[in-house]
């Protein structure tokens, strides 16, 4: 009886724990595309209501991606994009130093990001990170 009880008592545990960690979780609002997208947590993001995610094509592969509707707190700090295959291989990869915002108003604001050719056959998932201090007002 006294092991039947430990064992209770050790599930209840981890259930809590597995609770709390669910319930810390951040998010970056979803990435939106037609044809590839993934969703990750950020701590502390510039822009907390998600970006808009595009690729530009050379014959079959990814060798551009345009990230939009990008917040003006985002402006100057640095962006790296990774595009993965489906089991977790790093097709291609870039980085923007100092981000620019082109757009005219925050629903166009975007920038591009250059990546090393990527097989958009094979490509099903991406991951942008913005990080750095932003550029002085």
């Amino acid at each position: 009886m006294k092991n039947a009880r430990k064992k209770s008592i050790a599930v209840l545990a981890g259930l809590s724990v597995a609770g709390l960690v669910g319930a810390s979780a951040a998010s970056l609002g979803g990435v939106e595309s037609n044809n590839l997208g993934a969703d990750a947590g950020v701590i502390g993001s510039c822009d907390t209501d998600g970006v808009t995610v595009a690729y530009d094509l050379t014959g079959t592969n990814v060798t551009n991606v345009t990230i939009g509707g990008v917040a003006d707190a985002c402006g100057g700090q640095d962006a790296t994009v990774t595009i993965f295959a489906g089991n977790g291989d790093v097709l291609g990869s870039g980085a923007s130093n100092g981000i620019v915002l082109a757009g005219a108003d925050a629903d166009d604001k975007s920038f591009d990001v250059g990546v090393t050719p990527a097989d958009a056959e094979r490509a099903r998932r991406v991951a942008i990170a913005i990080s750095g201090a932003p550029a002085a007002p």
